[in-house]
């Protein structure tokens, strides 16, 4: 099932910083993935990573259900070590 990916430029000036953004966090991320993203040597590449995982799971959703809704929060990425 192809579903694509999403690019995210780290440079940009959207990127840069974002992991520092708290209202952004907590109503995007769950309380798992915020803690993911405060213990990370690179916090605004965790975050990315996470909001990548998260667009990927919700494109998988949408295909196998027409009727997901990309509620952000519903869907949690947990990295392996």
């Amino acid at each position: 099932m192809p579903i694509g990916n999403d690019l995210v430029d780290l440079r940009s000036r959207e990127a840069v910083g974002k992991a520092r953004d708290v209202r952004f966090i907590a109503r995007v991320f769950t309380a798992r993935e915020a803690e993911c993203i405060r213990g990370s040597s690179n916090p605004d590449n965790m975050l990315w990573l996470l909001w990548a995982g998260k667009e990927a799971a919700y494109k998988v959703a949408k295909k196998l259900s027409p009727d997901a809704i990309f509620a952000h929060s519903a869907y949690e990425v947990v990295p392996d070590s």
